[in-house]
């Protein structure tokens, strides 16, 4: 069981880590991703 706390910390940290890795490393995203990290891109 979670509590809302918990998830709202997890939360923060997958999404900076995630922002962190996309800005610095987009072409390896685009490699684990495939087409919908692409797609995100043509449109």
């Amino acid at each position: 069981v979670f509590n809302f706390a918990d998830i709202c910390v997890t939360v923060s940290i997958f999404i900076t880590l995630f922002l962190f890795i996309f800005k610095y490393e987009g072409e390896d995203l685009d490699i684990i991703f495939g087409s919908h990290t692409k797609e995100g891109k043509d449109s």
